[in-house]
């Protein structure tokens, strides 16, 4: 609609002449204008980063598997914990140049509890929530590979805790949509689990299941390098999509 033009029929007057008036000059601008304006503007960026960046925020990244627990092997024998620590660390990678701060639950190939190899799956398991609880972590994300018997059977899927919150539920639609978004894979949705690590941390919290490195394909995928990359991009946008 063109809310410039004159009704219909109607005539369009001219404006009287007026007699111009002088218009008044601004002053130039101090250095202490210079300054103010400044500060404000930072305010305003402070003020954005707190609503939507990740700039401050604290995120847990579980590795899945390590040391003695190679998870699922894959058709050419890539190992899940192999595939979970190079996605978790390029993940960090990412994460931190947005200003977040990161805790992985396992830096190398290793078991995560005090216990090592000796641990139960529960002491394992707990050892990696706690990391998180202690870290008091605004989020908290597992990462895995899936894998069956069925080569064929493929896809991307993100699990929350089945008496979750509603931001753990939003967390795991947030990263497998930005995932599948990236990595190009079959979406299997967002299902409820009781899986231990996303029922005892004390913050949103979901497990993601990249692809299945049981089937040939995405084993590849997740065993290359641009596949790597993809996949951490592909999470750190569902990440930012998130807290945005």
């Amino acid at each position: 609609m063109d809310f410039g033009a004159a009704p219909s029929g109607s005539a369009v007057k001219k404006p009287a002449q007026e007699t111009k008036k002088p218009v008044p000059v601004q002053p130039p601008q101090t250095d202490d204008e210079d300054v103010q304006d400044a500060d404000n503007q930072d305010q305003i960026d402070r003020d954005l980063d707190a609503i939507t960046g990740m700039k401050g925020r604290k995120i847990a990244i579980d590795p899945g598997h390590g040391g003695s627990d190679s998870g699922a092997i894959g058709p050419t024998g890539i190992m899940e914990k192999s595939v979970t620590l190079r996605v978790s660390r390029e993940l960090k990678r990412l994460l931190e140049a947005e200003g977040a701060t990161v805790i992985l639950t396992r830096t190398g190939d290793t078991e995560v509890s005090s216990k090592g190899a000796n641990a139960t799956s529960v002491e394992e398991l707990e050892a990696r929530c706690e990391i998180a609880n202690r870290a008091d972590a605004d989020i908290f994300l597992s990462i895995h590979a899936d894998a069956f018997t069925n080569r064929e059977v493929k896809g991307t899927t993100a699990y929350y805790y089945t008496k979750g919150t509603k931001q753990s539920k939003r967390l795991a639609d947030s990263v497998r949509t930005a995932l599948i978004d990236s990595i190009g894979t079959v979406d299997r949705g967002t299902q409820t689990s009781n899986f231990y690590v996303v029922k005892h941390t004390d913050m949103p919290a979901i497990l993601v299941e990249i692809s299945f490195i049981s089937n040939p394909d995405e084993e590849k995928m997740m065993n290359s390098p641009e596949g790597i990359k993809k996949i951490a991009q592909g999470i750190a946008d569902g990440i930012a999509d998130y807290f945005g």
